[in-house]
């Protein structure tokens, strides 16, 4: 399993990137990690690559996901791009997506290009494999 992160604080943007297979237990302290750096308060783009992430979790577990990020208040200006591809990333981004607290603040796409146009935001693809991510494996 591959997890890494990096911030872009001049584009106040967190870039995410999840590979291989997803379990709840992974999942949380990945989440744990990144909400720790003291450069998350200047987030308020996300973009999430699913590309690539199989989830072995149950509805039940990404259910209670969802209710994990909801504790944590989100700015006025927030806007998160879940690119994803596969039918279990999908369904995840969805139960995101459609949750009340993320109304109008989280979209579900296919492309790279589409994401970026929602977050009104500068990245090149090649940017997913810069060397100084943050990793977990």
């Amino acid at each position: 399993m591959s997890l890494k992160y990096k911030i872009y604080q001049e584009r106040f943007l967190l870039v995410d990137v999840l590979n291989d297979t997803i379990t709840a237990s992974k999942l949380y302290e990945f989440h744990k990690s990144y909400r720790n750096d003291p450069n998350i308060f200047e987030v308020y783009k996300v973009l999430t690559n699913l590309i690539g992430a199989d989830f072995k979790m149950t509805f039940d577990e990404m259910m209670d996901y969802v209710e994990e990020l909801k504790r944590e208040p989100l700015p006025p200006n927030f806007k998160w791009a879940i690119l994803t591809e596969t039918p279990n990333s999908t369904m995840f981004s969805i139960l995101v997506k459609e949750d009340p607290h993320f109304k109008n603040k989280v979209e579900v796409f296919s492309t790279l290009k589409a994401s970026l146009n929602y977050l009104n935001v500068e990245f090149k693809e090649n940017e997913f494999d810069d060397d100084d991510y943050v990793s977990m494996s």
